[in-house]
């Protein structure tokens, strides 16, 4: 071999170690969906409904939990676009699944195997709370008596005999000092309004009489007179 073709053959060998090494080609998933996307579309305007009118019908047998799930999609879709006519469309479903008589029955609840343990459930609820109700009255009973009674032996009542005007004014004092004192009691709240509410009305009502009888008694002229204003 001469050296022209040597020269040559290792001129080729080095352009193929210089060459670079071959990669194998990457190609990307294809785009399968070539529709309208939402984000191409501003959800937020009132498009125009289609002229075309469809009628939605169900096909075979479904669950009821399904039946009644598409129902409440429709009614809301007709909210949420302003369409009346889908909302009653699903309301309609609704309507007419319930007065099939072959598809639910209905009954007396006082006909039901469980009324009875319904009934007895709550009376025992009842007959609980009723005694709760009860220690808690007789608890406040005691409690407003003995705290009535501390506050009648503390009160400033007049150590002499005074006018009966006077005296009405006394227990129209003691009388609002009992009621400002029952709140701090150790009494339910509800109790203690109550019986704040009608303690005060009650007595407001007889002080009121109370003094009409007096303003009567001073301005009577003879005993007689006096006698027949109490009367």
């Amino acid at each position: 071999m001469n050296r022209t073709g040597r020269l040559i053959i290792i001129g080729l060998l080095l352009l193929g170690a210089c060459a670079p090494k071959v990669e194998d080609r990457a190609f990307g998933p294809a785009k399968t969906n070539f529709g309208p996307r939402t984000s191409d579309t501003d959800l937020s305007q009132k498009l125009n409904p289609s002229s075309v009118k469809t009628n939605l019908n169900w096909q075979g047998t479904i669950p009821t939990s399904i039946f009644f799930q598409q129902a409440d999609n429709l009614v809301v879709l007709g909210k949420s676009s302003d369409r009346a006519s889908i909302s009653k469309l699903g309301i309609s479903w609704i309507q007419k699944f319930y007065s099939d008589t072959n598809t639910t029955s209905n009954s007396e609840l006082g006909d039901s195997p469980f009324a009875a343990i319904a009934a007895t459930a709550t009376e025992d609820e009842v007959q609980k709370t009723l005694g709760e109700v009860h220690a808690d009255l007789e608890n406040s009973r005691r409690v407003l008596k003995s705290k009535i009674l501390e506050l009648g032996e503390s009160y400033p009542w007049p150590q002499k005999s005074t006018k009966l005007n006077a005296v009405l004014e006394q227990a129209a004092g003691f009388v609002n000092t009992v009621v400002s004192s029952i709140g701090s009691m150790p009494i339910s709240k509800a109790i203690a309004e109550g019986v704040q509410a009608e303690l005060k009305k009650s007595t407001d009502e007889l002080f009121g009489e109370m003094q009409s009888v007096v303003v009567k008694l001073y301005a009577a002229k003879d005993f007689t007179k006096a006698l027949e204003t109490v009367d």
